[in-house]
């Protein structure tokens, strides 16, 4: 009997098949079931721009943006202000999942910087992306979206957390979950979504990689996806 996952996708009906027949592991159905309808197929645009788009994890970034978008505004001032920069303190050197899309684009941004004092000369877990003196981002239009999706309510405790300790008061906006869950189900769907460490990329890419080298040097295996996902669905129903 022919697998179905196996058989080449043609049209947008093959897609929308492939979506409704995804079930990833790390998904609860919950999840499962809105990913499987954020993804469904664009009547618009054509099908192998589709298809790059999902393995890219372009679709999902565009996932993310139009959900953020959508977000109430905040009860309480936010503690995040220019220069704060502990949420970019990286001490297991990962820095978060980032797509293909996303790495290319930090790429473009940092490259022409290559050869620069980069935020490791502030502090040693710093992202790369940094700029040492005032600790903004040199990258920032083109952040991804761990970075985008980050808030604190208080400094202190991001200071905390960076310093390998426990403290309330920071988390992330509920787009990054369908994010997240958009990528797990695209590659159950369709094939390779590559995912990238977001610190291995901008090092690579400051100490002068190209494009090619830097993404090598910062892919994930395929577990990291599922293990990110597990970290942040294993209480939902």
């Amino acid at each position: 009997m022919t697998n179905p996952k196996t058989m080449p996708i043609q049209t947008r009906s093959d897609l929308r098949d492939r979506l409704n027949r995804a079930a990833p592991d790390t998904l609860p159905e919950s999840v499962a079931t809105r990913a499987r309808a954020l993804l469904a197929p664009d009547p618009d645009t054509p099908l192998p721009q589709q298809l790059d788009d999902l393995r890219a994890g372009a679709v999902s970034v565009r996932i993310a943006v139009n959900a953020r978008a959508d977000l109430p505004a905040f009860d309480t001032p936010l503690a995040c202000a220019p220069g704060c920069a502990f949420c970019c303190l990286i001490p297991d050197g990962d820095g978060g999942l980032i797509t293909q899309a996303e790495a290319e684009r930090m790429h473009s941004a940092l490259a022409p910087l290559a050869g620069q004092p980069d935020g490791r000369a502030w502090h040693p877990d710093a992202c790369a992306a940094l700029d040492p003196e005032t600790r903004l981002c040199r990258a920032y239009d083109a952040r991804p979206n761990i970075c985008r999706t980050f808030f604190s309510f208080d400094a202190a405790a991001c200071e905390i957390i960076a310093d390998g300790g426990d403290a309330d008061g920071s988390a992330i906006t509920g787009d990054h979950l369908d994010y997240l869950a958009t990528l797990a189900m695209a590659r159950a769907a369709v094939g390779d979504v590559p995912t990238y460490a977001l610190q291995q990329l901008t090092i690579a890419t400051v100490e002068g990689a190209d494009c090619a080298t830097a993404l090598a040097a910062a892919r994930h295996d395929d577990a990291e996806l599922d293990a990110t996902c597990d970290d942040f669905f294993y209480d939902i129903d």
